[in-house]
């Protein structure tokens, strides 16, 4: 059996990327004991991503309401696309859950045990995600809660969970993917850092060991809860250290797409369905017995988070630091593209270029250009856009891709949208905006 796997390989640092793969190594995979995590594995998906005769996987986290079956599934963007030899995004071109060890084995995919995906959102690189939806809810897969990193500690327990690729060399020529292949790696948290190296991204830095084939699949804490998306090792031979990307970029871009999901609020250790939740700040306030200690406490911790909430609109505080980490700080182009849902399931998604990573909801007209009166998606002043260039408009609920005149064009591929025609897309088309370095897919949730 002929199996072609994709290894993104990093340069910094002597990155590996754990990407899909089954690659033969020295690894060493620990079990994890309690009843929390025995749970959590039925949270934990297999992704195996198509790319014309190759083929990719790695691990997936189902979300939703804790403990019921779901569609929705997060995992690494590397698991999913890859970088093409001209410098390129290349999306796989399909993209299935494994629903157990008979689905892929020497005969190839058997379909009849996958259910087939799509990308519902993902970035381009870092902070390195992806959202799918599977055609179905997954079968005897269960939602696991979420609760935002910021509220993890320094020398916590944690486990890490997934399909490396390692234990799959013991297998008899079929990739695993039951809940009971499932690996559990122990460790703790060695601290909160914004990685340099890996695009200012916020990770959890740990001991718990992953390998190929862990990307995208959950970093948990002792009670099954997610707290990151494990995504890189590093080091001199890229399994010194262990990194899971903060779960708030997905918890964000979930938002953005009005996926509902459970979160828990580490106060009260409850899980709520309440998306707009806030990361704790990690300081109690005195409750005094004089009233006066009350009052003057409450107005203390009053200018305390109204200073916080102003730090954080000019970017991350403290830098690399511990001392520095909240949610992921996104940059303030990311937190303006927060727009209203889409009413008619149709987004935008940035997938190079300007507006990489972000989403925007076409409601009945959505328009790309510089001035910000009129356009939706707003480029620089000096960005090669003409003023109101393009627009994509809902016609009897068919999407149509309009260029208005602009100077430098609205491209299709490699070809130039003829000014004032409507082009009618259909879910995954992508299209560029003056030229090939600012380019967009047109995606529907159903």
């Amino acid at each position: 059996m002929k199996k072609i796997l994709k290894y993104l390989l990093q340069s910094l640092l002597v990155v590996t990327m754990l990407a899909a793969g089954f690659s033969a190594g020295t690894d060493t995979v620990y079990a994890a004991g309690g009843e929390n995590i025995e749970e959590a594995c039925e949270g934990v998906v297999r992704v195996f991503s198509i790319f014309g005769e190759d083929a990719a996987s790695g691990s997936g986290i189902v979300v939703g309401k804790t403990g019921e079956e779901s569609d929705i599934i997060v995992t690494n963007w590397h698991v999913i696309a890859e970088e093409t030899s001209s410098g390129g995004v290349q999306l796989a071109d399909e993209v299935y859950i494994l629903l157990d060890n008979e689905a892929y084995t020497r005969n190839g995919l058997d379909t009849a045990h996958a259910v087939k995906c799509k990308v519902l959102y993902t970035t381009t690189g870092y902070p390195d995600f992806a959202i799918l939806q599977a055609e179905k809810k997954i079968p005897g897969r269960k939602a696991l809660p979420l609760m935002s990193s910021s509220n993890a500690k320094r020398s916590e327990t944690v486990y890490a969970l997934g399909y490396p690729g390692n234990a799959d060399m013991i297998n008899d020529g079929y990739i695993s993917a039951t809940i009971q292949e499932i690996t559990a790696t122990d460790g703790t948290i060695s601290r909160m850092i914004q990685a340099d190296a890996f695009g200012d991204t916020y990770v959890i830095q740990h001991t718990a060991h992953i390998n190929h084939g862990n990307s995208g699949g959950p970093l948990v804490n002792e009670d099954g809860t997610v707290i990151g998306i494990n995504t890189y090792g590093y080091g001199d031979n890229a399994a010194e250290y262990f990194l899971s990307v903060y779960i708030d970029y997905a918890m964000n871009a979930m938002d953005e797409l009005n996926i509902s999901y459970d979160k828990v609020k580490p106060s009260d250790a409850s899980i709520t369905s309440d998306n707009a939740v806030k990361p704790e700040s990690g300081s109690g306030m005195m409750i005094g017995i004089i009233a006066a200690v009350v009052v003057a406490a409450l107005l203390i911790g009053f200018f305390v988070l109204r200073g916080k909430k102003g730090s954080k609109s000019a970017g991350p505080a403290g830098g690399a630091s511990a001392a520095g980490r909240g949610a992921p700080a996104l940059s303030l182009a990311q937190q303006a593209a927060k727009r209203p849902v889409s009413s008619t399931g149709w987004y935008i998604q940035g997938i190079e270029g300007t507006h990489a990573g972000q989403t925007f909801s076409v409601n009945d007209r959505l328009v790309f250009g510089r001035d910000p009166a009129v356009c939706g998606v707003v480029f620089p002043k000096d960005a090669a856009a003409s003023r109101v260039h393009c627009e994509i408009r809902i016609v009897q609920g068919t999407p149509v891709l309009q260029d208005n005149g602009s100077t430098n064009g609205t491209f299709g591929g490699t070809t130039r949208l003829e000014a004032g025609r409507t082009y009618p897309l259909r879910s995954g088309a992508v299209f560029s905006v003056a030229g090939s370095t600012d380019r967009y897919r047109l995606i529907q949730r159903n």
